[in-house]
């Protein structure tokens, strides 16, 4: 069987602990390499962020975690190129990946009924990416890539080569298909490059989608109930036509320009950022241990 790895991108603010809560329930999935990257430093207000140590302790010592420097613009795409090298480093050359990220951190100010829309959206993804995967097996034999929440068509703040996408970025990729497309660095440098990123390399034919493909309005909590009560979630499968803002609007040339940059984020200290970071947490924790023993 092959090797099914994780690749992760926390912001431990908001809702950040809960997020991990519903991973680590589901870590037994997973054979392979586990990598998180914990972002640090300053939110764009200029608050710091929680030391990344604290997200550290929350999960088990066979996840290689380490912190790595907010982006306030970027956000979970500033760290995605540097996951998927050290995946591909590591021994995650083949096998199944799966790719998410502390979905609904920075919406703790939002109205209630999208904060609830936003909460159940997020136990969806969980649920059917990590509690089928042997649906997701099956999907993955005949797609290069499989998730939730398909939606479809071209969006004025993504690339202008992506025209579909999994809302939500929680998604499964084929390493050996993904590695070997000459253009799996190129990541749109955006806020969205990481939600848009596999469909700026692969046709929608090659995506696979185990639930909600066709949706549309995902922060709509009632939207979201009708889509539930749909068998497998997919209105797009039993006749509803995709709709809402973006599908079909015209793109600039500015803000396809604005969008798309090659090679995607270089985060010069990134290495830095990561290295040692077990040794690290180690080296603190003995540290700590003393003091306790001193007092």
């Amino acid at each position: 069987m092959e090797p099914k790895h994780l690749i992760y991108h926390c912001t431990p603010i908001g809702n950040w602990a809960w997020n991990i809560a519903e991973l680590v329930k589901r870590l037994h999935v997973f054979s392979g390499v586990k990598l998180v990257a914990i972002a640090q430093g300053k939110l764009k207000d200029g608050t710091e962020l929680p030391d990344w140590h604290e997200v550290r302790r929350s999960l088990p010592l066979t996840v290689k975690c380490g912190p790595f420097e907010n982006d306030t613009e970027l956000r979970e795409t500033a760290s995605l190129e540097f996951l998927l090298t050290k995946l591909r480093d590591l021994g995650g050359r083949t096998g199944q990946t799966f790719y998410a990220h502390t979905k609904g951190t920075s919406r703790g100010n939002s109205p209630p009924k999208m904060q609830e829309a936003i909460r159940l959206w997020t136990e969806i993804m969980y649920s059917q990416c990590l509690d089928r995967i042997v649906d997701v097996d099956k999907i993955l034999e005949a797609h290069v890539c499989c998730g939730v929440f398909k939606r479809y068509g071209r969006f004025g703040h993504f690339p202008r080569t992506s025209h579909w996408h999994y809302s939500g970025t929680f998604f499964w990729f084929r390493n050996q298909d993904l590695f070997a497309h000459p253009d799996w660095k190129k990541i749109p440098r955006s806020r969205y490059g990481a939600e848009a990123y596999l469909s700026t390399l692969f046709p929608e034919d090659k995506a696979g989608c185990i639930f909600g493909d066709g949706i549309t309005d995902l922060y709509n909590v009632n939207y979201l109930r009708r889509v539930l009560a749909i068998k497998d979630g997919s209105p797009r499968k039993y006749g509803e036509r995709p709709r809402g803002p973006g599908v079909g609007t015209p793109i600039s040339r500015a803000m396809q320009q604005r969008t798309v940059l090659p090679g995607g984020p270089k985060p010069d200290r990134a290495e830095e950022f990561f290295a040692g970071a077990d040794e690290k947490l180690a080296s603190l924790n003995a540290a700590q241990a003393v003091t306790g023993q001193k007092k």
